[in-house]
């Protein structure tokens, strides 16, 4: 059980931050000498929401937690912002499907075995695309909304969510003043980049502090 308010734990819980650390995945393979055992059933071949749903639960394990979030959270903004929801759902969804799976590698993230993951459910270029574009303009530019919003709640909801864990009230009554203390605070989920947490000023001109209480009141409802 967690106790809220006990770092430590909060710490151990948020281990993994940032999804993209260099500290873990290749040294972790080295040592153990394990591969994961990926299960060989084939999902359905139409991209739906069902199938994009069941892909998650076949491959996400550690990440799943932030995946739904952030599926959650893009849905909140999708529907003030844009139609075709649903659709874009499922790239919210997996845009970290192979995280687990390939050991949290950053050099693997997004590449060969993303694209064996998403084969499994005949995902689309334009998806595939928008998934690529939150990982740093790496391979596809921020260029459209969808991919603005996107890169720039994928680190800050971890943030958020491991801010919360501290608190009685969870996301209810999350200041603004509170939540730049914490961000100052680089002892706290310090494997979080402070830069990638406000990527919003980059890509959407919102300040950090107005849209990290958007985000908030996104998560309430999660």
């Amino acid at each position: 059980m967690l106790i809220f308010g006990d770092k430590k734990k909060v710490e151990e819980l948020t281990k993994d931050f940032p999804l993209y650390s260099n500290n873990v995945s290749e040294e972790k393979t080295k040592t153990t000498g394990e591969s994961i055992k990926v299960p060989t059933e084939t999902i359905s071949s139409e991209c739906t929401i069902e199938s994009a749903e069941n892909l998650a639960e076949k491959y996400l394990t550690d990440t799943r937690t932030h995946c739904q979030q952030v599926w959650k959270i893009m849905r909140y903004f999708a529907q003030q912002l844009w139609e075709d929801e649903e659709r874009r759902y499922i790239a919210w969804l997996l845009h970290d499907i192979d995280w687990d799976v390939i050991w949290k590698n950053p050099e693997e993230h997004l590449w060969d075995k993303f694209l064996e993951i998403v084969s499994e459910i005949s995902m689309d270029d334009e998806l595939i695309s928008d998934i690529r574009s939150h990982y740093e303009e790496k391979w596809v530019p921020v260029d459209t909304t969808l991919r603005k919003y996107l890169i720039s709640v994928d680190e800050l909801s971890w943030f958020l969510y491991a801010y919360s864990l501290l608190r009685p009230t969870q996301f209810e009554g999350m200041a603004r003043k509170w939540i730049k203390k914490r961000l100052k605070d680089k002892a706290f989920a310090r494997g979080v980049d402070r830069d990638h947490v406000q990527y919003c000023e980059k890509y959407l001109d919102i300040p950090l502090q107005e849209f990290a209480l958007q985000v908030v009141e996104a998560m309430k409802n999660i």
